[in-house]
């Protein structure tokens, strides 16, 4: 449960290779006209770098991508600017990606 409560906060989930060995993944939802999580968006890689040292700008570059998703299908977010699900936590500024 408290793995949950940080992906929720977080606004990004992980994959530290427990689906298969040897590949590392990050995942963001994507939501509705309603807030729905109704799909998600996922990027994997061999690298463990992906989710160690690289993590900031990963876990940014997918949210911003799941962002632009959730927007065409209809999602506003509370607050200009920010990506925000039903549980209130935004994700860092783009400004974070590079």
């Amino acid at each position: 449960m408290l793995e949950l409560e940080s992906i929720r906060a977080s606004g990004y989930s992980t994959d530290r290779s427990e689906n298969e060995t040897g590949l590392f993944c990050i995942g963001a939802p994507i939501f509705d006209e309603r807030a729905r999580v109704i799909a998600s968006c996922s990027v994997s890689d061999t690298r463990e770098a992906m989710i160690t040292t690289e993590l900031d700008r990963s876990a940014a570059t997918i949210m911003s991508a799941a962002e632009e998703i959730s927007r065409r299908m209809g999602y506003v977010p509370r607050r200009p600017g920010h990506h925000y699900g039903p549980s209130g936590a935004p994700a860092p500024p783009s400004s974070a990606i590079s």
